[in-house]
């Protein structure tokens, strides 16, 4: 309220990250501001949160959806005319695969904690016995040394490379065969997007939030959630060259759309017509 009344009154607040905001914004302003949500997370993970839920964000004006999912969530509560498909924008990482890595090297990039199932990632290997596990950026110590002891117990160990965290996570991927993920929920994971704009492929669960990208043998795979028999066939297939390995120039082009120019093109169109 204090940044509100101190400077330029806007003409429409973004509010991001939770539902609350939304409600917020609206007693901040007296109801005099159009106000747009535009949640990162599910409308579970809100409540969950204790962060608010639809009654929160019916005060808003309007919905940015960053996914199809939510997108159709908002559709059955809220006015049709007021959600927008608007997505989380990537920028390009300055890496670009050029041919594929048939070298069985799997890569994990981001934090590490019990919804990420990067111990689900570790039986995956423990079943594909010829394939490698690369992982970038943990910082959750704890997590961390439970995963370690499993892989000493599961004997995967020697086939785990730990290289903590990069802020250039990128640079450890020109190598990977393509970019594992196993969440039990992700809204729209941007680690899977920025992969695909380097040219590695994505192999991703239905619960990883990627299904609305991700196209099976030409971007990617999606595979059965904690179904290792669906996953570890998939690897064997690449590993034998039953299947062929999606091209780098495919996944680029796969992700075009989510590019900062042109989320930002369509952020201005939208907003404008509230303005």
């Amino acid at each position: 309220y204090e940044f509100y009344t101190q400077n330029s009154v806007p003409d429409i607040i973004l509010a991001t990250s939770w539902p609350i905001l939304s409600y917020v914004c609206k007693q901040a302003t007296n109801n005099k501001v159009k106000v747009i949500s535009w949640i990162h997370n599910s409308l579970d993970q809100c409540i969950n949160a204790k962060r608010g839920g639809l009654e929160e964000l019916s005060y808003a004006d309007a919905h940015w959806a960053i996914s199809r999912d939510i997108f159709d969530q908002y559709t059955k509560e809220f006015q049709p005319e007021n959600i927008h498909l608007v997505y989380n924008p990537i920028e390009k990482t300055g890496y670009a695969l050029e041919n594929a890595n048939n070298n069985n090297l799997l890569l994990y990039v981001g934090r590490i904690d019990d919804v990420k199932r990067v111990d689900f990632i570790l039986m995956i290997l423990a079943v594909c016995k010829n394939w490698k596990l690369r992982i970038v950026e943990e910082k959750k110590k704890e997590f961390v040394a439970s995963l370690k002891q499993l892989s000493a117990q599961i004997n995967v160990d020697s086939r785990v490379e730990w290289v903590g965290w990069s802020s250039d996570p990128w640079q450890y991927a020109s190598d990977a065969t393509a970019l594992v993920l196993a969440s039990e929920y992700e809204g729209f994971p941007m680690v899977a997007l920025e992969a695909l704009s380097v040219g590695i492929p994505v192999i991703s669960n239905h619960s990883s939030g990627t299904n609305e990208y991700i196209i099976n043998d030409y971007n990617g795979y999606i595979y059965e959630n904690e179904n290792l028999v669906d996953i570890s066939n998939y690897l064997l297939d690449l590993e034998t060259g039953v299947r062929e390995i999606p091209k780098p120039s495919d996944c680029r082009q796969s992700v075009e759309k989510y590019y900062l120019s042109t989320i930002c093109e369509n952020m201005i169109q939208i907003l404008n017509t509230y303005v």
